[in-house]
């Protein structure tokens, strides 16, 4: 099972060449996008078989993004089995295609157990077809559900699965006692039409719910439509695995939400900590939900709790989360709404006034608002050396200068009183050399 070929479409697997599953999958990168069949040039599942990612993602897209059914041997996977991943895989692959169940279906997925970025994303819409059709996920890799899918079967994961996603499924979502549950990869929710059935995983030390927690807004959760079933099981804090993201913060935390009361207890292990954090696994007032209850904090730095707000990574002062170019610092002090955004709107107009000096004009953050942080601005005439050092001039939160040749006319920002300063600062003309003068914003924490 899962032998492994590794080519490029088009270069070791020639265009023109058929490619027959026999129960195996092909590892490849970039795009897949071939049509399905026996002849030259398409792709056949004879047996069980599928992709996997080595080298960089893979997207696969088939019969010209037609909706699959799984069952047809000109359309689909022809009934098999269909494999995702391998033990060398490196990367995401996604199967885009919407899917028709039309039976009873099983995917295998499969792990590289030296790396975590290898996982499998179906990212259309599975639907039934025909029927009341199951859907069962087996195998050790992890595999994601982005679609709002509507097939109204069972979905049962077995083996060691990782199952997930942000999106959500239909029927009832049986977990198995050594599988971990969660909307992996991204915080997100995950949502289930039906009963969510955890009392095999419950007490098992191989099986997990998997949370990553920052703000209580913007942190992982459940929902559940129908009931959460512990059963006989004992649901405790050994169950779940929890990672700490930037603005965890005092508070309750819905981690699983229930339609209707829950069926079943918790075990002995409900304290515990987070980090700093103390915290308390609980079935809510209504006794409907799995809570967890934060509490121990002290009260994080403004700029934690906006790091907070995103979900694209990690974010620290100096970094780039989202790749536009800003640091993530300067974002902040900018009034950047979360770190997701783009800040290049964000950032200073430059002009020249009618004396030869250098005009900024930006919104930012009062200085009460920044917390720790500092807002500054640094001139040079040659892009090498920046001053006044160490940081340059404060950027106030009152009209005022020149300080070091900045002077600052501070107001009210666009969304008025209370919200952002809008500052022009103006650097001086005798600053420059050999006609050049140069203006930065520097932040620091």
């Amino acid at each position: 099972d899962n032998a492994v070929v590794r080519a490029a479409d088009g270069v070791g697997l020639p265009t023109i060449a058929n490619l027959y599953f026999r129960r195996g999958v092909l590892e490849t990168s970039g795009s897949f996008t071939r049509d399905i069949g026996n002849q030259g040039g398409e792709v056949y599942w004879e047996n069980q078989g599928g992709f996997a990612a080595q080298g960089g993602p893979l997207n696969v897209n088939l019969e010209s993004d037609i909706t699959i059914n799984w069952g047809d041997s000109n359309t689909g996977f022809r009934g098999q089995e269909v494999y995702m991943g391998s033990e060398t895989a490196d990367n995401v692959v996604t199967l885009e295609n919407d899917i028709e169940l039309r039976g009873n279906r099983n995917l295998r997925t499969f792990d590289n157990p030296n790396t975590d970025g290898d996982y499998t994303v179906l990212s259309g819409v599975i639907s039934n077809g025909d029927g009341n059709r199951n859907l069962e996920f087996r195998g050790n890799g992890t595999v994601l559900l982005n679609g709002d899918n509507t097939y109204t079967g069972e979905t049962r994961v077995h083996d060691s699965v990782t199952f997930g996603g942000t999106g959500s499924v239909d029927g009832k979502l049986r977990m198995e006692g050594s599988t971990k549950l969660s909307p992996v990869a991204s915080v997100g929710t995950f949502g289930v039409a039906g009963n969510l059935e955890i009392d095999p995983l419950a007490g098992n030390s191989n099986g997990k719910l998997l949370f990553e927690l920052g703000p209580i807004a913007a942190s992982d959760k459940i929902e559940v439509d129908g009931q959460i079933i512990i059963g006989g099981g004992s649901l405790d804090l050994d169950d779940f695995e929890f990672t700490e993201l930037a603005g965890l913060e005092n508070g309750t935390y819905v981690l699983i939400s229930g339609g209707s009361p829950v069926n079943g207890s918790l075990g002995g292990n409900t304290n515990g900590t987070l980090g700093a954090a103390t915290i308390d696994l609980q079935i809510s007032a209504s006794t409907n939900d799995i809570e967890l209850v934060v509490s121990g904090l002290a009260a994080g730095s403004p700029f934690d709790t906006w790091a907070g707000t995103g979900s694209l990574g990690p974010v620290t002062f100096d970094g780039d989360t989202n790749g536009d170019g800003v640091q993530d610092g300067i974002a902040f002090l900018l009034g950047v709404g979360n770190p997701d955004d783009d800040a290049n709107g964000n950032l200073p107009a430059v002009s020249e006034d009618g004396s030869g000096n250098l005009v900024m004009t930006f919104e930012c953050l009062a200085i009460a608002d920044r917390g720790t942080a500092t807002l500054n601005v640094q001139h040079s005439s040659d892009l090498a050396a920046w001053a006044p050092l160490p940081n340059g001039v404060l950027v106030p939160d009152a009209s005022g200068g020149p300080t070091d040749g900045v002077t600052f006319v501070v107001g009210d920002g666009s969304d008025g009183p209370g919200g952002l300063n809008g500052v022009t600062a103006t650097i001086d003309s005798s600053l420059a050399s050999g006609g050049k003068l140069f203006g930065r914003l520097n932040g620091t924490e």
